[in-house]
């Protein structure tokens, strides 16, 4: 049982990797630029953080649901 599972945290873990990664490059950190209105500022800080939170559950859900069919499969 334990051969099968392997590859699949091996791959999980991988596209962890990758997903931390490309969030973690210094493209993705550049905040917008700064204007006159901090309100607006802090509204579109506020924005991207919550995409982000949003693109992490999705990913974590998929993940949970891709582990759960494998092993209910096993």
């Amino acid at each position: 049982m334990y051969m099968y599972l392997f590859p699949l945290i091996l791959l999980d873990l991988c596209s962890l990797s990758t997903f931390f990664l490309y969030f973690s490059s210094p493209r993705r950190r550049q905040h917008p630029r700064i204007s006159k209105n901090i309100i607006e500022d802090i509204r579109v800080i506020g924005r991207q953080t919550n995409s982000y939170f949003q693109i992490f559950s999705d990913f974590l859900r998929y993940t949970a649901k891709r582990l759960g069919a494998f092993l209910l499969a096993v």
